[in-house]
């Protein structure tokens, strides 16, 4: 503002709003700032539509893959306002609603298809159909997952066959996170000799 306290106005004629720098309103000075002349207005797509635009849309029981950025793990991944998120949870609270509190977003497409074994090239991770989208506790989305471990765990053993009496499960969460028989036969080869056998019932040291 000039001194003297008068109102300086914008310098494209017609406009009579005041001046925000250079010389121009604030509107007249972004599109300068953004595109080189405070005339020309480019149109930038919400949020929203730049999601719409950023997956396939088939029917409603096939899925939706992304077409844009995929994560490490084989997720889409979509930006907003410089911060990236995982687009099914996106598309989840988009069409669905907000996830509740403490729950993942699990893809059932994953774990209808049998064949779909290697999870880091699991396609139906860049799904964003919401009708494959549900959420779960942490520990029911891994029970339904088609990983080998869990396979073999719903199964009633470890991977290496053994039966799920011999995990070791943590007290806190329940989680299995190992087999006492697989490690004893870790243990076993890489010591060369005997090792003691173990009750997993109440986690003592047996003759």
């Amino acid at each position: 503002m000039p001194k003297g306290g008068a109102i300086s106005y914008c310098s494209i004629e017609g406009c009579e709003r005041r001046v925000d720098g250079l010389g121009y309103c604030k509107i007249h000075y972004d599109h300068l700032r953004r595109n080189g002349d405070p005339t020309k207005y480019v149109y930038r797509p919400t949020a929203e539509e730049r999601f719409l635009s950023f997956f396939e849309k088939k029917r409603d029981d096939e899925c939706w893959p992304w077409i844009k950025t995929i994560d490490n793990h084989g997720y889409g991944q979509f930006s907003i306002k410089h911060k990236n998120y995982r687009a099914h949870r996106i598309a989840y609270e988009m069409f669905v609603g907000k996830i509740p509190e403490g729950l993942v977003i699990d893809h059932d497409c994953h774990n209808r298809d049998k064949s779909c074994k290697d999870v880091n090239l699991c396609q139906h991770r860049r799904c964003v159909n919401p009708n494959h989208l549900i959420p779960r506790t942490l520990g029911d989305n891994s029970r339904h997952g088609n990983s080998p471990t869990m396979i073999a765990h719903n199964n009633g053993t470890c991977v290496n066959g053994h039966p799920n009496s011999s995990m070791y499960y943590r007290k806190s969460n329940g989680k299995a996170v190992q087999c006492l028989d697989c490690a004893k036969e870790k243990y076993r080869q890489k010591k060369g000799g005997v090792v003691q056998a173990y009750d997993s019932s109440n986690r003592r040291k047996t003759a």
